[in-house]
């Protein structure tokens, strides 16, 4: 198999399988970090060229730090319900800004950032 990712993905996806169906305290987190690291994984295995991601390694990681963490703030904030931030219960809150609005300001952001600092150009064109 030449992609390392592919046997990462398989995996994660057994890991959540199991976790989501073992009654144990640390299954809800375990299978909420293969649930979360999806998105990651597949975005980077149809974007990578010839073994790597090039200018699209950081802002990846970031977006795959900030799904996990995410995911792991959900599995440990209390699930009260009661109100909480803009009056929402705080789960929803983190569901709302982690998985929207933070991956849309951040992530092309960073994305922009490195590839003016790889390119050289300074934002000019090569003719």
């Amino acid at each position: 198999m030449r992609d390392p990712l592919l046997p990462a993905i398989a995996s994660a996806s057994l890991l959540a399988l199991v976790a989501f169906t073992v009654d144990h305290p640390l299954a809800a987190a375990a299978g909420t970090l293969a649930v979360f690291g999806f998105p990651p994984a597949l975005i980077a295995l149809g974007a990578a060229r010839r073994g790597t991601l090039g200018r699209l390694r950081v802002p990846l990681a970031a977006f795959a730090f900030e799904l996990e963490a995410v995911g792991l703030a959900l599995v440990l904030a209390p699930g009260g319900g009661e109100p909480g931030w803009f009056g929402l219960p705080a789960k929803t809150v983190l569901m709302l800004l982690g998985l929207g609005v933070v991956p849309l300001v951040v992530v092309p952001w960073l994305y922009a950032w490195d590839f003016d600092r790889e390119d050289g150009s300074g934002g000019r064109g090569s003719r």
